[in-house]
């Protein structure tokens, strides 16, 4: 069972019980960071905000079965300190207070449903072509932070930042680089693309930076169309890495698309360096 399949199992099975973050890293044998990445990536969600929408729509299952009970106790029993706050995160999830909701006839989105789908659509395994060790570099470029349902925003952020490559100072080479950095607890990112620079180079305010240190990476090569990588990493984070015997270094990963990738049409492979800890 890989990663996200074992969360999901856990928190289906405690949406009456407190659990942390934590617990259910624990329960889906990966880091917090790991879980964090790959349940965000295959989702479309955070952890513990998947956990909250199932805690709410069941309560509200709850509220329409038992149309005489306090909605304060269905609040309690999903884990809600008082009326206010359950209210309020009903409302923001739903539309409607709780109180409209037990007496009428609404059909609400499932989250279970949606997201059960989602994980079934990873794609197939892959394995790394080598395992390698690389020296840190530096690269410079136009960075946004995104969560993996405002992510379909890199391919314009691409195409802000490929006009622009000559201009970065002290540029080395053509190879580009995309680069994921400083992802936190709800799944969002920080993605850099750009091109690495010459060391102790300063690109100015234009151009972000990211310093990647040196690491021990598995490298993977993407050969289909740019537009499917997506499939391939969620494939690396959710099947391969849980069953490699590594584990995630906690340090940015990024994208390789050197002359052979043609940017016109998208075709021509991409290398996926994803850092490991042996």
């Amino acid at each position: 069972m890989d990663p996200v399949a074992r969360a999901l199992w856990f928190i289906e099975s405690h949406l009456e019980t407190q659990f942390t973050l934590d617990d259910v890293a624990r329960v889906a044998c990966v880091s917090r960071f790991h879980l964090c990445r790959v349940f965000a990536s295959v989702t479309g969600m955070a952890v513990m905000q998947y956990a909250r929408a199932r805690r709410l729509e069941e309560a509200a299952v709850r509220l329409a079965a038992r149309p005489n009970e306090p909605i304060l106790d269905t609040a309690v029993a999903y884990g809600f300190e008082s009326h206010a706050a359950f209210t309020r995160a009903f409302c923001n999830h739903f539309g409607v207070p709780p109180r409209i909701h037990r007496f009428a006839s609404h059909r609400y989105p499932n989250t279970r449903r949606e997201v059960m789908a989602m994980s079934k659509e990873i794609g197939t395994k892959v394995r790394p072509t080598r395992l390698a060790e690389r020296a840190g570099f530096t690269v410079a470029g136009i960075s946004r932070r995104y969560t993996w349902e405002t992510n379909d925003g890199i391919p314009a952020q691409w195409a802000l930042f490929s006009p622009r490559i000559a201009e970065v100072p002290g540029r080395s080479g053509w190879t580009t680089y995309g680069v994921c950095s400083n992802s936190d607890d709800t799944g969002a990112f920080d993605y850099l693309c750009g091109v690495e620079i010459v060391p102790g180079t300063t690109p100015g305010r234009e151009f972000h930076v990211v310093a990647v240190p040196a690491a021990y990476y598995a490298v993977f090569v993407h050969e289909e169309h740019v537009s499917t990588l997506k499939a391939t990493v969620n494939s690396i984070w959710n099947h391969w890495l849980p069953d490699s015997g590594y584990r995630a270094a906690e340090t940015p990963d990024f994208e390789v698309y050197d002359t052979r990738f043609d940017p016109d049409t998208g075709f021509g492979g991409v290398e996926v360096w994803v850092p490991i800890v042996p």
